[in-house]
């Protein structure tokens, strides 16, 4: 009796198996939604980067011809390089977040102080900072040579270097000095000055 039970068990578990795989398989597929979202919808837009206000031109060098400007100073009045033809230029360039910058800026007064600025001007140039900032730093350090604003750093960028900078220009207009390393002393100054005779 038991061999005719144990197959009529085992045929009616395969058959309910049978069963079961059977209506699985009739189950409805998983459906997407009806419509997608592009993934452009979904993702977040990027900024586009601003394209360049100006161009970024290549380090000036010796022996380059200094790009002009005209800038205006910060009591008002409107200077421009080339008005300086004829005259050597010191062109200095700056920040007041660069402590090297206010440490070197007093130098450049006490060279300005016994300069013959019939045949030699200093100009500094302040990259990218407010006036307020610019006119307190100038007062504080009691400067009487022309300083000049340059609110979004385009000057700064046609020269292609940094803050400090200074640009040894002569009266033709053509750079015959860099010096990118922060002055100590004014007499360093002063030696480039009696090496060109602008002094």
């Amino acid at each position: 009796m038991k061999k005719i039970i144990m197959p009529l068990v085992i045929m009616v578990v395969i058959a309910t198996l049978m069963t079961i795989t059977g209506l699985s398989c009739k189950q409805q597929p998983f459906k997407l939604p009806g419509s997608l979202v592009p993934p452009e919808q979904v993702l977040p837009q990027l900024p586009q980067e601003d394209p360049q206000p100006f161009p970024v031109t290549e380090r000036k060098e010796k022996g380059d011809t200094a790009p002009d400007f005209t800038l205006q100073t910060i009591d008002g009045q409107t200077l421009t390089l080339s008005q300086f033809l004829g005259k050597n230029v010191v062109l200095n360039f700056w920040v007041s977040t660069c402590p090297a910058c206010l440490e070197e800026l007093p130098l450049f007064q006490a060279i300005y102080n016994k300069l013959p600025t019939d045949k030699t001007v200093i100009l500094a140039v302040n990259a990218g900072e407010r006036d307020k900032i610019v006119q307190y730093e100038a007062q504080r350090m009691k400067l009487t040579f022309p300083v000049l604003l340059d609110p979004d750093g385009k000057v700064c960028k046609s020269y292609g270097r940094g803050s400090p900078t200074t640009f040894f220009i002569d009266n033709k207009g053509t750079i015959i000095e860099i010096v990118d390393e922060v002055f100590e002393d004014p007499k360093e100054i002063e030696n480039i000055l009696k090496i060109w005779r602008w002094l």
